[in-house]
Parts: C-alpha cells; sequence; structure tokens
C-alpha cells in the first residue's frame, strides 16, 4: 500500500472497522447504548461503512506524506467510540471531525521535521501508540513526551504498603494466532502497590504503553484495596474506571477526578 496516496474506500472500510472493533469491552458499551438507534449489528455495520465513505471523501491528494493514516485512523474511530459515548456522531459531526483532523494532517505533511536534539521530542507515531492516548498526541507536547518517556523506560512496580493494587497482566489475542490462555511472551504480571486511584490508572497505561498492548492484549486493571480486600473496579483499556461485574447499560464509570 502506498501511505502517501489517498487510500481506497476498501483500505479506510477495513482499517477503521478493525480499530472500531480491537477493544472488545468498549465496543460492548458502545453496542449497548447505541443497539437500539442503529438497529442491531447490521445498523452497526452500515454506520461504520458510511463513515468509512466520509473518511475517503476527505482525503486530498498528497494528504498522507507525514505518514499519519494509520494515526488519524485511530483518532477518527476514537472520536465515534468514546468522545461522547452517550450521543452517536451524526454526518455532519463526522464530516467536521474529519476537516478538522485533514488540516492537521496537510500541515504537518507541509512542515519540515526538525532534526532531534536534545530539546526536539522524538517522533511517536513512529510506532503504533495505543487507541486511548491518541487525543494526547494532537496538540499537547507535555502529554506527547509523556508518552516518548514511559515507550522508553518500563513501568516501575511496588510490591508493597500501598492503599491499593492493582494488577498488571496480559494475554493472547486469538485475532492474531495468540493464545488467550497464557500472558504474551516477554510481558511480566505484576501485582502493584499504589497510593491513588489516579497512580493506579497511569500505571495501567505506562503498562499498556511499554508492552505496545492491543484492546485484546489487556488482561489486568482491577484494583483491591489492600486494608480489606474490596474490589473497587477494573481498568478498561481506554483508561475508564468501571464497577466489578458484568457490563450492563446500566453500569456508570467511577469517577477517580
Amino acid at each position: 500500500m502506498d501511505y502517501t496516496s489517498p487510500s481506497s474506500l476498501a483500505e479506510n472500510t477495513a482499517a477503521i472497522s478493525g480499530t472500531f472493533h480491537a477493544d472488545r469491552e468498549t465496543y460492548d458499551q458502545f453496542y449497548h447504548l447505541h443497539r437500539d438507534t442503529l438497529s442491531g449489528f447490521p445498523g452497526v455495520w452500515n454506520y461504520l461503512a458510511r463513515a468509512s465513505e466520509i473518511f475517503t471523501e476527505a482525503e486530498t491528494p498528497g494528504c498522507w506524506d507525514s505518514g499519519e493514516w494509520i494515526e488519524t485512523v485511530d483518532v477518527y474511530v476514537e472520536f465515534i467510540i468514546s468522545a461522547d459515548i452517550r450521543k452517536l456522531p451524526n454526518e455532519k459531526a463526522l464530516r467536521a471531525k474529519m476537516r478538522k483532523l485533514m488540516r492537521r494532517v496537510i500541515s504537518a505533511a507541509k512542515i519540515p521535521t526538525p532534526p532531534k536534539t536534545k530539546t526536539s521530542p522524538i517522533n511517536p507515531t513512529k510506532r503504533r501508540i495505543p487507541l486511548l492516548m491518541k487525543k494526547a498526541l494532537i496538540n499537547n507536547n507535555d502529554s506527547k513526551r509523556l508518552l516518548v518517556q514511559q515507550r522508553a523506560e518500563p513501568p516501575k512496580i511496588r510490591r508493597r504498603q500501598g492503599v491499593f493494587t492493582v494488577k498488571l497482566c496480559s494475554v493472547g489475542n486469538p485475532d492474531f494466532r495468540q493464545d488467550p490462555n497464557r500472558p504474551l511472551p516477554g510481558v511480566p504480571s505484576a501485582l502493584a502497590h499504589v497510593e491513588t486511584l489516579i497512580e493506579a490508572r497511569d500505571l495501567c497505561q505506562h503498562f499498556i504503553a511499554y508492552y505496545d498492548l492491543g484492546g485484546g492484549n489487556w488482561n489486568g486493571g482491577e484494583v483491591v484495596r489492600t486494608s480489606d480486600g474490596l474490589v473497587i473496579g477494573r481498568f478498561s483499556y481506554n483508561g475508564c474506571l468501571w464497577p466489578d461485574g458484568p457490563w450492563t447499560e446500566e453500569t456508570k464509570e467511577i469517577t477517580i477526578e
């Protein structure tokens, strides 16, 4: 595939659909919230097909000269699935989002890449970054530097004397012919002690970023209060904390800040 030319509708549809379905838990939440509006699975597929058409219509010659096709697909899908999860973006909203994204992409393609120095942040788009972190890459240089640091330095695991413990682990994704009953090779499993729920969330994101986990690989996030063993909830791949137990339409995210 030529990543410097506009993509075909088929390529964009495959990429958008694949990214959309990558995190099963977030997709399940989306489906339960919007299944009536979209009339079930066929409606979801039709919605994604139309969203892919809008994405393709927004492309212009040379728009991917900066190599940001994958990044743009991820940000676009994140807008659909979690930007305002209780209000499904309509065609007008999707077109407005694509205009904004294409302005950024075209601008990046025209600006020469600065030489790497001690004060120039490394370009984080050289490696695929998990979906939940895409928003930080758009305009926030501090977040960009943090993501680069997280991918360069392993997370620090404290083994005792914390107010909470948080589970950090992975599992194989059968969609990629990985064993769903075993952790990924080279990815350790740990029970880390933390002082706050914010620290627990940040540690989960650091773990996901450093080991380059996809949504189907994340199997950790369970938070337990050490004083009495109470399960507080579980951090999903997108960084949200949810109550312990199966997700339903009535399930509400636990606010931690």
